[in-house]
């Protein structure tokens, strides 16, 4: 989490930046981020499956992902969407 927060500040300096330049952010099409999300998979699956130790921190890593994903969707994601 503490990572998370670093890149979070990161990022909030880097917006700064970029407003105080007029550079205007788009978000990516759901049709590429769809895309990235399909690609992202087939690298995880394959750098996933390397070797026994890989597979235990890939198999962790999604087995993870499973649960806590139903919670993120109706806390930080409500919560997020909520306030565009």
């Amino acid at each position: 989490m503490i990572c998370y927060r670093i890149i979070c500040q990161k990022i909030t300096f880097a917006l700064d930046f970029l407003k105080k330049e007029d550079i205007k952010i788009k978000k990516f099409p759901d049709s590429v981020i769809k895309k990235l999300r399909e690609i992202s998979k087939e690298v995880m699956d394959e750098v996933g499956n390397h070797d026994d130790y890989t597979k235990k921190i890939y198999k962790s890593y999604y087995t993870f992902l499973k649960k806590v994903r139903p919670w993120t969707k109706i806390s930080e994601l409500a919560y997020l969407e909520g306030n565009n």
